[in-house]
């Protein structure tokens, strides 16, 4: 094969493969926000969430390092920020007890992300009031 021929082969190739990963118009994308998750209170526990639309609802997985062992923590997401935090739950997340921790919650992720909102560990159910970790909701996340 000639030069010319290979390289048009190759370009062709490389075409097809490059719309194939492509999604088709009019289809819609996936969003899905990461944000960080900081330790409070000394406790070391720490690490992101991700956040992902599913039609009206919104998947929250939390993603942590430092837990204790045995860890059996709630989790919800409330009104506010982390810094000025409504200590009522808006929404209930399942209780953290390892390092991946998955929850769908009947909210849109457009909704979450028009006010503050913030994702908040407890120390256990036990001491609800000792925050252990929390992260703000945010567009300033990454997207993809």
């Amino acid at each position: 094969m000639r030069p010319a021929a290979i390289g048009l082969a190759l370009g062709l190739l490389l075409a097809g493969v490059a719309s194939a990963a492509l999604p088709a118009r009019g289809t819609a994308q996936a969003v899905m926000i990461e944000v960080p998750v900081h330790a409070q209170g000394g406790s070391g526990e720490m690490g992101f969430a991700t956040l992902e639309a599913v039609g009206n609802q919104t998947k929250v997985t939390l993603h942590l390092s430092g837990l204790p062992a045995g860890a059996d923590q709630p989790s919800h997401i409330h009104e506010g920020t982390c810094a000025n935090l409504n200590p009522a739950p808006a929404f209930p997340l399942n209780n953290v007890r390892g390092p991946d921790t998955e929850s769908t919650v009947d909210v849109s992720l457009q909704t979450l992300m028009s006010k503050p909102y913030a994702i908040n560990l407890h120390q256990s159910a036990q001491q609800l009031p000792n925050y252990v970790a929390c992260g703000d909701l945010s567009w300033s996340g990454t997207t993809s």
